[in-house]
C-alpha cells in the first residue's frame, strides 16, 4: 500500500494519474447503492472465476478460526486483522475496477489459501485426537477432491469469456475512422478490445450533456455496442437522441443456441439519419466471415453491412 501511494503521488504520469484520479471514490464502497448495483458482478468472479464456493466457505471458516481460537496467538490474529485492513483500504481505492476484472481479486488470494490451510489442519487435527489415529487427514484429502470439478470449471470458464464480433467489428471501424479519430462504445469490459483493433481512442459519455458535448469536440461518427443488449438499456435520454440522429451500418450474428435463429452480438451506428434494426435487417441475409475456435465448439460470425456506393 506504501509503494502505491508513493507511485500515485511521486512517481507516475500525470496522464495516468487524471486518469486513476478520476475513478478512485474512497467511500464509495460504504454505500449500500454500490452493492446492490455491482456485488452480483464481483460474487460471481469470486465464486466462478477466482475462489470457488469451497475455498471461501473454507476461508470465512478460518478467519473466524483463527480469530475466535486462537486468542492466545496475538501474533497470527495481527497477520489477520491487518489483512482484513488492507482488503479494506484495498477495496476503497480500487472501488471502481474490482468489479469489472476478475484479477483484481487476485490480493486476496493469499489470505484465502492461508486461512483455508489453516481450517483444513486444524479440523483434521481434531479428528485425530478424538478417534486417536490418523484418518482426520483424509478429510483434506476429501476436500481437494470434492473441490475439484469447481476448481476445473473455475479455469476452464475463463476460456469460455467471448465477445463475438468485436474484432470484426474493430477492423470495419479503423477502415473509416481517420488518423486520431475517436468513438463511443458501450458494452462490458472485455468488449474494449473493439478500441484495440481500431487502433482508436473510444470510451462512454456521463450523461447527455456529455455525451453532446464530445460528440462536437472529438467529431464522433460511429457508436458500437458489445454486446447488443447495452444499446436497450441505455438511459432513456441518450437512447432517443442516438435514435434520431445515428443508422445503422454494421451488426455481427452468432447462431441462436435454441435454434437455426441468429443472435445479434455487435452493433454499429454511424451519425445521420435514424436507428430502424427492423428495416436493415428485412430481407438479408447475414454473410459468414470467421470461425471462433471455443472449448463449446467452432461458433461462425455472420455479418450485415450497409451496402457502400
Amino acid at each position: 500500500m506504501i509503494v502505491f501511494l508513493f507511485w500515485l503521488t511521486v512517481w507516475r504520469d500525470p496522464s495516468t494519474f487524471d486518469v486513476i484520479g478520476r475513478r478512485v471514490h474512497l467511500f464509495r464502497i460504504f454505500s449500500p447503492a454500490y452493492w446492490a448495483k455491482y456485488s452480483p458482478w464481483m460474487i460471481e468472479g469470486i465464486l466462478n472465476y477466482n475462489f470457488t464456493r469451497y475455498y471461501l466457505i473454507a476461508a470465512v471458516l478460518g478467519v473466524g478460526a483463527m480469530m475466535i481460537w486462537d486468542r492466545g496467538r496475538p501474533l497470527l490474529r495481527g497477520f489477520v486483522g491487518g489483512w482484513l485492513i488492507m482488503m479494506l483500504l484495498y477495496g476503497m481505492i480500487f472501488s471502481d475496477y474490482i468489479y469489472q476484472h476478475t484479477y483484481y481479486q487476485m490480493p486476496f488470494l493469499f489470505l484465502v489459501a492461508f486461512s483455508t490451510a489453516y481450517l483444513l489442519w486444524h479440523v483434521a487435527r481434531a479428528c485425530n485426537r478424538r478417534l486417536k489415529d490418523r484418518s482426520g487427514y483424509l478429510l483434506i484429502v476429501a476436500f481437494f477432491i470434492g473441490s475439484m470439478p469447481s476448481v476445473v470449471a473455475s479455469v476452464r470458464a475463463s476460456y469460455q469469456i467471448m465477445d463475438y464480433g468485436s474484432d470484426v467489428a474493430g477492423e470495419y471501424l479503423k477502415k473509416r475512422i481517420p488518423g486520431n479519430g475517436y468513438f463511443f462504445h458501450r458494452g462490458d469490459v472485455q468488449s474494449y478490445s473493439v478500441c484495440v483493433v481500431a487502433q482508436k481512442k473510444c470510451g462512454w459519455p456521463r450523461d447527455i450533456s456529455d455525451f453532446k458535448l464530445k460528440e462536437f469536440k472529438r467529431n464522433v461518427e460511429f457508436i458500437t455496442f458489445c454486446p447488443v443488449h447495452y444499446f436497450d438499456r441505455l438511459p432513456e435520454e441518450i437512447k432517443k437522441y442516438i435514435e434520431s440522429h445515428y443508422h445503422v451500418v454494421h451488426m455481427g450474428f452468432i447462431r441462436s443456441e435454441s435454434g437455426p435463429s441468429f443472435k445479434p452480438v455487435t452493433l454499429i451506428l454511424q451519425k445521420g439519419g435514424q436507428v430502424n434494426i427492423e428495416a436493415f435487417m428485412r430481407g438479408r441475409m447475414p454473410r459468414q466471415t470467421i470461425v471462433y475456435d471455443t472449448p463449446k465448439g467452432p461458433v461462425p460470425l455472420f455479418v450485415l453491412e450497409k451496402t457502400e456506393a
